[in-house]
């Protein structure tokens, strides 16, 4: 750049002389604020919110940064994919046996991991004939219930029309038998499901608690309650006088088999749906 500049325009005149550089900070300093076009745009993004209207600002909710101003936040809504840690959604331990409260805290439920676990079942009918008790249907096997803890037993049953015989199951718990299957025409000793000696059809649902074992008192009872219907549709509230032939083995339950045993081998009794339920001990 020349350090020579003529008046009047067109090359004539006089030349004026100046500086042959422009000095930051010197007298012959150029002010931007003085330019007309691409340099005056920087004195309005200079003064801009947010001159970048395409882009996300950093201060706004995007920073990377933890604390402080820059801190940022992040709507949950955003969150389409994967999952949250269980440490980032409360204080404590997370597990299978605990629930995260409304403080924020990972608890197990009040009286424990819970008042009512299903234990085992069987859903798969089972029929005898046999005028001998004999085992009928296999509740659940290779269970570890303490002796300790109270159990709830329910079950379906049915019997055939056929002859004029009753129909019975009874319970064995491990290799017990605590009630025996009973199929008198009379009164019916029977836990898990009695028929009348009518030669009908009747179903019903038997409903069984089975105590726990305490050091001196070891019956352990199973005390039933059944209810159905025959084959006209009426009601049947079927008698019975639970009496036990064995206490409840005092030791972990293992397997519990319903037993059945029919007056007349010309009928079929039946056991299904059979669901063992464990309660809390607290």
């Amino acid at each position: 750049m020349s350090g020579t500049h003529f008046s009047g325009g067109g090359g004539g005149g006089a030349p004026e002389s100046h500086a042959s550089q422009h000095q930051d900070g010197g007298a012959d300093e150029i002010s931007i604020a003085a330019l007309s076009g691409t340099p005056a745009a920087l004195t309005t993004h200079e003064g801009a919110a947010d001159p970048h209207s395409v882009y996300r600002l950093e201060s706004a909710d995007h920073s990377h940064q933890s604390t402080g101003l820059q801190g940022g936040t992040l709507d949950a809504a955003a969150i389409t994919a994967g999952t949250i840690a269980t440490a980032r959604l409360g204080s404590g331990t997370a597990n299978n046996t605990v629930f995260l409260r409304g403080d924020q805290t990972w608890a197990a439920p009040a009286g424990g991991s819970g008042a009512l676990a299903r234990a085992g079942g069987n859903t798969t009918e089972a029929t005898t004939t046999s005028t001998s008790a004999v085992d009928l249907l296999t509740v659940a096997t290779g269970l570890s219930v303490a002796a300790n803890v109270p159990l709830f037993l329910r079950n379906l049953f049915r019997k055939t029309t056929g002859a004029a015989a009753a129909a019975g199951c009874g319970l064995k718990l491990n290799s017990t038998t605590v009630a025996e299957a009973e199929s008198s025409s009379g009164s019916v000793t029977s836990v898990c499901g009695t028929c009348s000696a009518a030669n009908q059809a009747e179903s019903g649902e038997a409903v069984n608690w089975i105590a726990p074992i305490v050091t001196d008192y070891t019956f352990g009872a199973s005390q039933g309650l059944y209810f159905g219907s025959n084959s006209s549709g009426s009601v049947v509230n079927f008698p019975q006088t639970v009496s036990s032939n064995g206490n409840r083995p005092n030791a972990t339950l293992t397997d519990v088999i319903i037993r059945g045993k029919t007056g007349n081998n010309a009928i079929t009794l039946g056991a299904d749906e059979a669901h063992l339920y464990s309660y809390t001990v607290s």
